[in-house]
């Protein structure tokens, strides 16, 4: 019993731990039918960014650790989420075979078309 009482301390611990090292958003239950609406890969200053549409139209940004190009030029990806379904800046993309680990994510406002440039801006919330 005392064993049980250790691994479920430590089990919460870490959560909280992990909510508290970040200020970053959390889409919850990703995994779910609807829970990732679109994405689009960030141009511009911000290319080595995704933009990712949730439910109920809520926009998240999300940077890479390393540069993850594919986004670039492939039709489809892969989000890895969190064992419950979450996708936040502990979670990652598989896109073209190739794992982009997030370093961040965080809400955002609705990217807005740059008219001839086909660029699209998106700012932190």
């Amino acid at each position: 019993m005392l064993l049980s009482v250790g691994v479920a301390a430590a089990a919460w611990a870490g959560r909280a731990v992990k909510a508290a090292a970040s200020n970053n958003a959390v889409l919850h239950f990703a995994d779910m039918n609807g829970g990732i609406r679109d994405w689009r890969p960030a141009h511009g200053n911000d290319s080595d960014a995704i933009l990712i549409e949730g439910r109920n139209n809520e926009w998240y940004r999300a940077t890479f650790w390393a540069p993850c190009p594919e986004i670039h030029f492939t039709p489809k990806i892969g989000f890895v989420t969190d064992a419950l379904g979450d996708l936040d800046q502990f979670t990652s993309i598989i896109a073209d075979g190739t794992r982009c680990y997030f370093r961040t994510f965080e809400r955002t406002t609705k990217p807005e078309e740059s008219r001839g440039q086909g660029e699209i801006k998106a700012e932190p919330k």
